[in-house]
């Protein structure tokens, strides 16, 4: 990958060894920012308004990414009735690799295309991948860089948390 984006990343050990320690991001980037899918259909911001949210930036190439999505499908899946989504932006530069990748494992969450990598800036990304859990208000809650599955249990409950508080 040539882009920029890979420029801004260090190797995929130093990601792997940075603390998992929770970082301020844009509270409410993902409600003011345009994003689209691969075949350029917007994210329907009005539809996550007053839900709890997870939002990811992710790569096909990245291994840790990789093994992310499928804990956010099993988690969209599970906490979805009751009010959460999540809102997976992909930096790949190739559409079909994309889609091809998307399509193969079957996610059904919103994915997101970023190719020249506006997202990863925006949110002050230093870490492959990472997740922002957004609580109702539009707030970020909690920052998740990187992905260690051991993580989630925590997640899931602080997940939990967020749903089960007042809506605003």
């Amino acid at each position: 990958m040539s882009s920029p984006l890979r420029a801004l990343l260090p190797t995929a050990a130093l990601l792997l060894a940075l603390p998992l320690a929770a970082r301020a991001a844009e509270p409410a980037a993902l409600f003011t920012q345009p994003v689209a899918d691969v075949d350029g259909k917007p994210l329907d911001v009005a539809a996550l308004k007053g839900k709890v949210v997870l939002l990811d930036i992710w790569a096909t190439w990245c291994e840790p990414c990789r093994a992310s999505l499928p804990v956010y499908q099993a988690l969209e899946e599970r906490f979805g009735p009751k009010g959460f989504a999540v809102v997976a932006i992909s930096v790949d530069e190739s559409a079909d690799t994309l889609r091809d990748f998307v399509k193969k494992a079957g996610f059904t969450f919103w994915v997101g295309w970023d190719p020249k990598g506006a997202w990863p800036q925006r949110m002050k990304l230093e870490v492959m991948p990472t997740a922002w859990l957004i609580g109702r208000d539009g707030a970020v809650q909690k920052t998740l860089p990187g992905f260690d599955a051991d993580e989630v249990p925590a997640l899931s409950k602080a997940i939990e948390a967020l749903l089960a508080a007042p809506t605003p």
